[in-house]
């Protein structure tokens, strides 16, 4: 399985897109996509990839049952792209527990990062 996410919400994109940005996609590859992988990334010039290889790391269930209300709705939030100052002020709540909020989903996922998080939210939602 090959997932490809934007790193950031499609409106987001493309707005970055018209100012010459250069976009960043998470790429979600097992073992046997890999050459499909690096041809996906040489269609694409000037953009660049991050890379997460499925491995038996990851039971390919994810711990969505784990997640409050809120937690819901910070990861809905975050893969529009939004800050953690817009989700906050968004919520309603300080920019502060919002980093606190993105540091348990990551851990929660098993996530080094933000594109990765939402990289593996996506690839599951599309299975």
């Amino acid at each position: 399985m090959i997932a490809v996410a934007p790193s950031r919400a499609e409106g987001a994109a493309a707005s970055s897109r018209e100012a010459g940005a250069k976009l960043t996609y998470v790429l979600v590859i097992d073992a046997e996509h890999q050459a499909e992988a690096d041809v996906l990334i040489a269609q694409i010039p000037g953009a660049s990839f991050y890379t997460i290889r499925s491995n038996g790391d990851r039971s390919g269930e994810l711990p969505a049952a784990q997640l409050s209300l809120r937690l819901e709705q910070v990861l809905r939030l975050i893969g529009q792209g939004m800050s953690n100052k817009a989700i906050g002020r968004q919520l309603g709540i300080s920019h502060f527990t919002v980093r606190n909020h993105v540091a348990r989903l990551l851990r929660i996922y098993s996530a080094r990062n933000r594109d990765e998080l939402i990289a593996l939210t996506q690839a599951h939602q599309s299975v």
